[in-house]
């Protein structure tokens, strides 16, 4: 009899399901994985037990030790892929199945280890071994068949291939008890198994990651979305940031800066552990002198005059947009943000309403009688800077 068919069968079998052994072990341990650990396990035990079937073609060891070892390895190695399977699909396998399972093959194992091969009691435990194979399998089918119903991806994903590699395995079966022919190809089986386990696992949960980094990347677009500001990041493009700061924007970031169009600007930044840099801006006109008017209309009421030009020249400066309107107001509109109104207050009676305590606009009386309202009172004659505080008090209070 020709033995090296037998030989190159059961050596290719040998060094691909060792070469998946190492692969799913190391990541197992690495990732901390348990379903490609046991992976891993059940190809090493099924390795071992057609390296076992090696040393009997090659009548190295005796038949009866042979056998004996090559059944106890199959059934550890069985056992393995069960409890990665059931990892896999732990809401579609009865609980616990795995440990019946071994609980199962016990009987197997005390066979191997004390009995005679050729016993009655020793055969009774052999079948029950394969008996325990059938419905292992059988499980799987119908485990596979509702997480696919159910829309799992993983079921969804490795059905058809699952029930491809379980061929082998059912062949090698069904001539050891039917025929009592030892025709070891289930290893191939557990080598498409393991690869096709291995990829679909991989598969779901890179997908998985995918998704729930879509999921915070578009929270994180919503969050930054809900900011006052706006935002950016240093390694995303940002018209604005250029425009105001220049190109090189992200490499001279500071905690307040001017931009290009005079304003300046609070910057709020956090660093990540990459060193990316990311936040929002926050313009900060009440502070800087020659802008924090910007935006603003200041109707200024006094007499023409040298006094006149040298507070229009002021609310000019801090970027306000001034309307004169002399010692007589308008009586209808328009209607500035902010009034200085430097004459008697009982002349604004003619503009919009009689009763100034009532007058929602903001306005600044300059001297005359104190009177109440929501308004601020200075002397005369008026001063630069206390003018200057009093309207950003009042761009403040009411931005």
């Amino acid at each position: 009899m020709n033995l090296f068919p037998w030989l190159t069968l059961d050596a290719l079998q040998v060094g691909g399901l060792l070469a998946l052994a190492a692969a799913f072990g190391a990541d197992g341990l690495h990732r901390r994985d348990r379903m490609t650990s046991w992976l891993g396990l059940a190809c090493l035990l099924i390795a071992l037990r057609h390296c076992v079937g090696l040393l009997d073609v090659a009548q190295i060891i005796p038949l009866t030790a042979a056998d004996r070892l090559q059944s106890a390895l199959a059934s550890l190695g069985f056992t393995a892929m069960m409890f990665a399977l059931t990892l896999v699909f732990p809401s579609f396998f009865p609980r616990r199945m795995a440990f019946w399972l071994f609980f199962g093959i016990v009987p197997n194992l005390f066979r191997c280890a004390f009995l005679p091969l050729e016993a009655p009691l020793s055969r009774v435990f052999y079948f029950m071994a394969m008996g325990v194979y059938l419905v292992g399998c059988g499980l799987t089918v119908i485990a596979m068949v509702r997480a696919r119903r159910a829309w799992d991806p993983f079921g969804h994903r490795v059905l058809g291939g699952l029930l491809v590699t379980m061929i082998p395995i059912g062949v090698e079966i069904y001539l050891r008890v039917v025929y009592g022919i030892s025709f070891r190809i289930s290893g191939i089986g557990v080598m498409l198994m393991a690869v096709s386990l291995g990829a679909s696992w991989l598969w779901v949960l890179t997908h998985d990651l995918h998704e729930r980094l879509g999921r915070v990347e578009q929270e994180a677009a919503a969050w930054r979305g809900l900011l006052p500001g706006t935002t950016w990041h240093t390694e995303e493009d940002s018209i604005l940031m250029a425009e105001l700061f220049g190109a090189d924007w992200a490499a001279h970031l500071d905690d307040r800066m001017i931009g290009n169009d005079g304003c300046t600007y609070q910057i709020h930044r956090v660093q990540n552990e990459d060193g990316t840099v990311l936040g929002w801006l926050e313009i900060r006109r009440e502070n800087d002198p020659r802008s924090f008017l910007r935006g603003w209309t200041v109707a200024l009421g006094m007499d023409e005059g040298a006094e006149s030009g040298r507070v229009l020249g002021w609310l000019e400066s801090w970027g306000a947009h001034v309307e004169t309107w002399g010692t007589v107001p308008p009586r209808e509109g328009p209607f500035p943000s902010v009034l200085l109104w430097l004459r008697e207050p009982s002349i604004l009676s003619v503009w919009r309403e009689n009763d100034l305590a009532r007058r929602r606009c903001r306005w600044i009386q300059v001297g005359g009688p104190r009177i109440e309202g929501p308004h601020v009172r200075l002397d005369k004659p008026l001063d630069e800077e206390a003018l200057r505080a009093a309207l950003q008090r009042l761009v403040v209070l009411n931005r």
